[in-house]
């Protein structure tokens, strides 16, 4: 019997990026000034392990982190399954760009987007070098955030590669149920036409979206004209988007066919192998 890897492990990588089109993970930066796939604001660890260390994951150096198991996006890269699939056969890397928590190192507080901007800044720099390294294409990734300087920290940095930022914006402290009050209003106030016309003001290279904005009942919460996989919905979704690159997740089996046939980019959490046939019987 098939059993999935953590996220964001190598074994986990190597698998998702074989079989599918491309994969998506994290990176954090750590004290030493290099980044690390992590997903948690906390080092994900259990709690006796920490032995008097900080929680925050900014506040360790990778060497650190690397003898807990975890994996820096350079060894990710030197991976040759991962660097195969990315480099030479044309497999996309979906980068998204973590901010720390505000009270942690490098975390600039509550309220300074100007520290915001620069600690995203200097991801995106480190990135790069390690990009450019390994030579993977600039057609083969993308980097996006949950940061509202998105654009002002690309064009700090001075990167050509291609970018999104994650709308509705959610806040990188407090635990899912309050981040999702938070953005909730965000969400009915931002209609899909509008995630468009941000994107494209900005320069974004695609879309990211969350699947609410196309399933019932969510879908008919925003304001604006109501969005869908089929019908008019559909219709109006084409007809807004106007070819716009879209990447949708979470994408669960039943509506993986949906998404397809509307030509968009599903973003699955389902690994297994032996998955190989639909709900709908495809």
């Amino acid at each position: 019997m098939y059993c999935q890897e953590p996220e964001n492990t190598l074994k986990s990588l190597q698998h998702a990026i074989s079989l599918f089109d491309g994969v998506e993970f994290d990176i954090r930066m750590t004290s030493d000034n290099q980044l690390v796939i992590h997903h948690d604001r906390r080092v994900s660890i259990e709690n006796s392990r920490l032995q008097g260390k900080s929680e925050w994951v900014e506040s360790w150096t990778l060497e650190d982190l690397e003898s807990e198991g975890f994996l820096s996006f350079r060894a990710m890269l030197e991976d040759p399954i991962i660097h195969s699939n990315w480099v030479e056969k044309g497999k996309m890397g979906c980068i998204e760009i973590k901010r720390p928590h505000p009270t942690a190192p490098m975390g600039g507080g509550y309220f300074s987007r100007k520290k915001h901007n620069k600690h995203i800044t200097n991801i995106i720099k480190i990135a790069d070098e390690i990009l450019d390294e390994f030579q993977v294409p600039h057609q083969n990734m993308v980097y996006y955030a949950f940061h509202k300087g998105m654009a002002e920290s690309v064009t700090i940095a001075k990167s050509t590669r291609p970018w999104a930022a994650l709308i509705p914006y959610i806040s990188p402290y407090g635990n899912r149920t309050t981040q999702r009050i938070e953005s909730f209003p965000r969400y009915l106030t931002t209609p899909f036409s509008s995630l468009v016309k941000q994107h494209n003001n900005m320069g974004s290279s695609m879309l990211p979206c969350a699947i609410e904005y196309f399933i019932a009942p969510h879908n008919k919460l925003p304001f604006g004209k109501t969005m869908g996989l089929h019908g008019k919905g559909l219709h109006n979704l084409t007809r807004i988007r106007k070819g716009m690159p879209t990447y949708i997740w979470p994408t669960k089996k039943i509506h993986e066919k949906l998404i397809l046939d509307a030509g968009l980019t599903g973003l699955t959490d389902e690994a297994n192998p032996q998955f190989t046939w639909l709900p709908t019987g495809d």
